[in-house]
């Protein structure tokens, strides 16, 4: 169990050091990526050193930091989906949180939230994808389009069930003022 003030307290710093750092890691991601291939490969085709061609070796380092700073912002996604549920939940409860409520609001609001950078991934990666497969390019929006519809769905079911809650909470406080 959780006392409702610290969870609360604790959300909203978490949202506000984890939010700006997951802007950040996508933005930087994608600024990475435009930079590389609208200037840093194309300025580099056809050098040669030591029979290595730069703009491979170039590709390589801008996709591994593409890849990295994209596994930090799923990192970040993950916290600003806890600290979301974590404000949620307080808002809910009356004195204390629940550990199993609380974690079936952090899940629902990871599934929410996480398309976000798999989206951005997508659109990087997109030129990649095309080249090994067209119908792939057109099936993963598709795909992270129906996850997004789901992952509504879920989350309006757990907000559901804990509104309910509340309401039945609230019912049982009026009746017992009225005996």
């Amino acid at each position: 169990m959780f006392k409702v003030d610290e969870l609360y307290l604790k959300s909203i710093k978490e949202l506000r050091s984890a939010l700006p750092r997951l802007v950040f890691f996508l933005g930087i991601a994608y600024i990475v990526w435009v930079v590389s291939t609208m200037f840093l490969i194309p300025l580099t085709e056809g050098v040669v050193i030591r029979g290595v061609e730069l703009s491979k070796v170039g590709s390589l380092v801008v996709l591994i930091a593409i890849i990295t700073l994209l596994f930090f912002s799923f990192w970040e996604t993950r916290k600003v989906a806890n600290s979301l549920a974590g404000i949620l939940a307080s808002y809910l409860s009356a004195e204390e949180v629940n550990r199993i409520r609380l974690k079936k609001l952090r899940m629902s609001f990871q599934f929410l939230l996480f398309p976000i950078p798999t989206y951005i991934s997508f659109i990087i990666f997109s030129k990649v994808i095309e080249q090994v497969s067209s119908l792939a390019k057109t099936l993963i929006p598709v795909g992270i389009g129906i996850w997004v519809v789901l992952a509504f769905l879920i989350l309006a079911m757990v907000v559901g069930v804990e509104i309910e809650e509340v309401a039945k909470r609230f019912l049982e406080k009026s009746r017992k003022k009225k005996s």
